[in-house]
């Protein structure tokens, strides 16, 4: 189980997280959900290990991870740009965590990790050759073919037309069910995190305002802001 507490990051005067506790039971699917600049893309950050957080701790089943380097966390972070590397296959790709780990059965887990996402027989391709959603995919074999204790999507959709993304998010969501991956998926989209998420929570201003389905949020927001923002897409 993933604890948050307290989280504080604060760029100059600006506070990227406020004081924010979150929880994230393992296995569950939980979307992080808020409008541009409300702190989302800093909470993963901060999580990782990418970001030095001006107070509060980060947590993982009992161990308290804060100090911890990026690479000992066992977190796996996928950012929206999939951030593939042009110049190496698609297998390549998908094994760069495990090869940074020392990973005895390299080829054997990449091939698992294609197969997850649908892409058996793509190893040797290059990646410039693919389409968006096939990237979106080989980024997501990538995070998950270290088998992370959690993985972080960062706006994994939000560059693909609106049909890519219906179908993705159905295959993304059967994957990680299929892995039981511990994920939080951050998005700004309300159809998006009601599809795929066990459990929402609002992020606003860099703290958490409330947590609960897309429907309970619906039914009893915290505040007319929640009302509203859940409303406009619901």
């Amino acid at each position: 189980m993933l604890e948050c507490r307290q989280l504080t990051k604060r760029f100059g005067r600006r506070s990227a997280l406020d004081r924010l506790d979150l929880t994230v039971a393992t296995g569950e699917i939980l979307a992080v959900l808020g409008p541009s600049g409300s702190g989302k893309s800093t909470l993963l950050r901060s999580i990782a290990g990418l970001e030095d957080l001006d107070a509060g701790s980060v947590w993982w089943d009992g161990e308290d991870v804060t100090t911890k380097p990026v690479h000992q966390r066992g977190f796996g972070l996928m950012f929206q740009s999939y951030a593939l590397f042009p110049h190496m296959t698609v297998g390549e790709n998908v094994g760069f965590g495990l090869r940074m780990q020392g990973a005895e059965d390299v080829a054997e887990r990449v091939r698992e990790a294609l197969a997850w996402v649908g892409m058996a027989g793509f190893a040797d391709r290059t990646v410039e050759g693919l389409s968006g959603g096939e990237q979106q995919r080989v980024a997501l074999a990538r995070s998950l073919a270290p088998r992370p204790l959690m993985v972080m999507l960062d706006e994994p959709l939000g560059a693909l037309d609106r049909m890519l993304r219906r179908r993705l998010l159905r295959e993304t969501e059967e994957i990680l069910r299929a892995t039981s991956t511990t994920t939080i998926y951050v998005t700004h989209d309300h159809e998006e995190a009601g599809a795929l998420a066990d459990r929402i929570a609002v992020l606003r201003e860099g703290r958490i305002i409330q947590t609960g389905t897309l429907e309970e949020l619906a039914a009893r927001p915290a505040d007319p802001w929640v009302a509203e923002f859940v409303q406009d897409d619901h």
